[in-house]
């Protein structure tokens, strides 16, 4: 009994020892993978470490009597501390109030 279509039978394709993997290969392969993405980041670390160990060291206590001194001189200028000489130089006051219409 044909119905009109003809079923056409493709030969399977067998997989050479080489494609077809275990699933102990594939444990092999994934371990082997966390390994070396684990090294390339222990790499990135080391030349990190290397950079920051370029850098020169200041003692906490002549830092503090730098950014002191920083702050004395600076005093005069710094609105913060002194004030916006005039209430309408402050680019933080608002512009407008709140209008109820």
């Amino acid at each position: 009994m044909s119905n009109g279509f003809h079923a056409r039978k493709y030969p399977q394709q067998r997989k050479s020892n080489a494609e077809v993997l275990s699933k102990e290969d594939c444990e092999k392969v994934s371990t082997m993978n966390k390994l070396q993405e684990g090294l390339q980041q222990q790499r990135r670390l080391i030349e990190q470490l290397r950079c920051e160990a370029q850098i020169t060291r200041m003692r906490v206590s002549q830092c503090i009597e730098d950014l002191v001194k920083y702050c004395d001189n600076w005093a005069e200028e710094d609105v913060l501390i002194k004030g916006f000489p005039k209430p309408s130089d402050n680019p933080f006051k608002e512009k407008g109030g709140c209008a109820i219409l």
